[in-house]
Parts: structure tokens; C-alpha cells; sequence
């Protein structure tokens, strides 16, 4: 993957702002308050503050498990275990 530049203009972000994503850098476990995110995020912090975002998505969103019995039950374990219908396809099987 190739790195594109950002030639743009960047509007000025008070140094208070800068600051404050400076300290949210150093704690990323803490909620981001949105008055910081709308002052902007500076363009020398971008790629530290996307993986932040990213990292607090992650661990808010952790994978849940399926809610199917079973479903980390590996499939060697699972055929040896008879089934309600093991009977009715031996039955089957024989005919």
C-alpha cells in the first residue's frame, strides 16, 4: 500500500486542542469527549489518533460469541456424540 500526501490547506487547531489530544494519546482507554473532536485533530497526530479510534472500537466492540450450541465444540468431538437421529440413519443406512 502506498502512502498518498495530503496536499490540502490545514485551518489552525488552538494549541489547547493539540494538547488535549496529546493527553487522550497517553490514556487510550478514556473516552473521547466530542468537544475535542470537533476542534479537529492535527494533521502531525492523525495516524496516532486512527489507531486510537481504532483500538477503542476494538476493545468496545469485542466479538461476541454465536448463541448456536455448540459452536466452538470441534467437529471430531461432535460425530462421536449420538444425535436423536443417530438411530433413524443407521435404520437408513442399512436399507
Amino acid at each position: 500500500m502506498q502512502r498518498v500526501r495530503l496536499n490540502y490547506e490545514e485551518d489552525e487547531i488552538h494549541i489547547e486542542a493539540v494538547q488535549a489530544w496529546q493527553l487522550m494519546l497517553t490514556r487510550p482507554s478514556a473516552r473521547i469527549d466530542s468537544n475535542i473532536l470537533h476542534s479537529g485533530v492535527p494533521k502531525s497526530l492523525r495516524g496516532d489518533v486512527w489507531q486510537l479510534l481504532m483500538y477503542q472500537y476494538l476493545s468496545r466492540n469485542a466479538k461476541k460469541e454465536p448463541e448456536f450450541p455448540g459452536y466452538n465444540t470441534p467437529y471430531e468431538n461432535m460425530i462421536k456424540e449420538l444425535t436423536s437421529q443417530h438411530h433413524a440413519i443407521l435404520i437408513d443406512l442399512g436399507k
